[in-house]
């Protein structure tokens, strides 16, 4: 991916890269010297930032927006998270072989930052608390992954498009309105199903009290209600 009009990193961006997990407690100092010549870059929707297989030259902090991380199996591509800000990509391939072991798009309008990877492992490597902060950070990305896929053997999809739901509420008490953060089309990526079943998932929950609108709105009529029902689902 090419860096149109990249940007040079002022205190209020630095200040927010602070709260990522690998760079927290570094000082604006620290953090200058970590990330070297990273850039600032606005990426319009639906650019590709790597390929699988493709030989790592730059590592990705998403600043805002969102992207979406897939394989390719078969010729079919498929979306096996989306990324939202504070992520880090192209950090497992960076401590591998040097290359992507997938491929990213963003999925709207984005921000990242775009630190070259060389410089970048190289302060890692020469620095024990950012070693075991990368670590730690991939480790809990897997335990995430490992847990959506738990849920896709265990839970229906209605089930699990209820607790997805239930997260974006932040809250099991009272009506609430939200909006999905993605188009219907990822949502159903993320949660492990086709459009249609995902369409089915929000009819089987709409007996519940959600009503979802075409205008990507969903309305809870009571979050306690379907946390419960859930539980004893």
């Amino acid at each position: 991916m090419s860096d149109p009009n990249p940007s040079t990193l002022d205190r209020g961006v630095l200040a927010n890269l602070q709260l990522v997990p690998l760079f927290g407690g570094l000082s604006e100092a620290d953090l200058r010297a970590v990330l070297g010549d990273a850039r600032l870059v606005p990426v319009a929707a639906g650019t590709d930032l790597f390929e699988t297989g493709q030989a790592i030259d730059t590592v990705y902090v998403i600043v805002s927006g969102s992207v979406e991380v897939a394989v390719i199996e078969s010729g079919r591509r498929c979306v096996v998270e989306v990324a939202r800000i504070g992520a880090l990509l192209g950090d497992t391939g960076l401590f591998g072989d040097g290359r992507y072991p997938n491929g990213a798009r963003t999925a709207g309008a984005a921000t990242l930052l775009a630190i070259p990877a060389g410089p970048f492992l190289a302060q890692i490597l020469g620095r024990f608390d950012l070693a075991r902060r990368a670590l730690t950070a991939m480790s809990v990305r897997l335990r995430g992954l490992v847990t959506r896929v738990s849920e896709m053997k265990l839970k229906t999809a209605a089930h699990r498009l209820g607790d997805y739901l239930l997260a974006l509420a932040c809250t099991d008490q009272g009506q609430v309105t939200l909006r999905l953060p993605f188009e219907k089309r990822l949502v159903a990526e993320q949660l492990g199903m086709t459009p249609e079943t995902l369409s089915r998932a929000f009819a089987r929950l709409a007996p519940l009290g959600v009503e979802t609108r075409p205008d990507g709105t969903v309305l809870l009529a009571d979050a306690g209600c379907l946390a419960a029902a859930l539980e004893d689902a």
